[in-house]
């Protein structure tokens, strides 16, 4: 079953912005996607879990206002994207930062055979040893701003020392319907609205 993963964060405004004093998560709550499919409004407890253990119990309130084509693209049972021949229109899959994870989810991507490699882009420090990919079809660059911009899953897999440049570079070029999945050692990525957080 799909899920969206909220994290509960206190903003502490004395501290200075970027800081890592300003943002601490609370917990992080896990909502099945599959309950907004026959309802337009979802009133719900939840629990907020951190490291395993349940801290507090949250009262959420989803509205659906994803657009319908959006919402087409995912295949609820499967967790994956639909496919043009079953049904769902061309999806893009963005990643920044293709080293050794990087590389990994590439392949994987290709093996499944649920993505196009022509609707994969990606944006890394040297392109050139990614030359292999580039010949199947995949966006090879290194523009994050264009990847961030043209994705609707961003995956972050870059190194942490570069994260800051990353985010400085996508902030403002997310779409709101973009799902962000950090695979950033030892930081966290926060998504709200149209921009980035990091």
């Amino acid at each position: 079953t799909s899920l969206i993963h909220l994290d509960v964060i206190h903003i502490n405004d004395d501290e200075p912005e970027g800081s890592l004093e300003r943002e601490v998560l609370i917990g992080s709550v896990l909502i099945p996607l599959r309950a907004l499919e026959s309802q337009k409004m979802l009133r719900q407890w939840y629990n907020v879990v951190l490291e395993g253990q349940v801290v507090a119990e949250m009262k959420t309130r989803i509205q659906y206002t994803f657009k319908e084509d959006m919402m087409h693209k995912w295949d609820s049972e499967a967790g994956f994207c639909r496919s043009m021949a079953q049904g769902g229109p061309d999806f893009c899959v963005g990643i920044i930062g293709v080293g050794h994870i990087g590389h990994h989810i590439l392949d994987a991507m290709l093996k499944s055979g649920y993505f196009k490699p022509s609707n994969i882009l990606t944006s890394t420090r040297r392109p050139e040893k990614l030359s292999a990919y580039e010949k199947l079809g995949i966006t090879i660059g290194n523009d994050s701003s264009m990847v961030a911009s043209r994705s609707d899953v961003l995956i972050i897999a870059c190194q942490p020392n570069n994260l800051p440049h990353v985010a400085s570079a996508v902030r403002d070029r997310i779409r709101q319907e973009t799902l962000v999945v950090s695979l950033v050692a030892g930081q966290k990525a926060y998504c709200t609205s149209n921009s980035a957080n990091f």
